[in-house]
Formats: structure tokens, C-alpha cells, sequence
């Protein structure tokens, strides 16, 4: 099991918005492997996923737009009920 972090700069950004000074990002990747927990450098600067490629392939998708069907069923009357105080009998001896 691989965890990556994409946007760690995102998140930097966001704390030294709020305020937090001194915010570290640690460059690492994590893998679980054989129950042992691996840690080993990452360099955030050269990715291997090719954005741009990504991008220009999600512009591609052509969207169909969806049409939304009102519903056809009455709507049902409502009528209040009063509602009756019940009286408490006090009690003694």
C-alpha cells in the first residue's frame, strides 16, 4: 500500500494563510511492505505523473448534459391535528 501526497505545497500554503509559522513538508514516500512501514526520499519537484498530459486528456471527455425529469406525483394535503392537554391528577395521601 503506496500513500502519495500530490498537494503538499497546497497544504503548506493554507497553514502559513491561518497564521502557522515554521511549517515544515517532509519530501517522503510511504509503503507498507511485509508489515514493515518503508520510508524512502521523494523529490515533489520532478513528479512522474505528466500533468499536462492529464489535463489535455480530461479536456477530451465530451460530457453529455443531463436532463432532470420533474416529479409527476401529487403532493399530498397536510392537515394540522390539535393536540389535547392531557391533564396530571395530582396525588396524596
Amino acid at each position: 500500500m503506496e500513500i502519495h501526497l500530490m498537494m503538499p505545497l497546497a497544504s503548506w500554503q493554507l497553514l502559513s494563510m491561518l497564521g502557522i509559522e515554521n511549517v515544515k513538508i517532509l519530501n517522503a514516500k510511504t509503503a507498507l511492505v511485509n508489515n514493515n512501514f518503508e520510508i524512502t526520499p521523494f523529490n515533489a519537484e520532478n513528479l512522474p505523473i505528466d500533468i499536462a498530459a492529464y489535463i489535455k486528456k480530461s479536456n477530451e471527455v465530451k460530457m453529455e448534459p443531463v436532463t432532470i425529469e420533474p416529479l409527476k406525483t401529487a403532493i399530498k394535503k397536510v392537515t394540522p391535528v390539535k393536540k389535547v392537554k392531557v391533564e396530571v391528577e395530582e396525588g396524596g395521601c
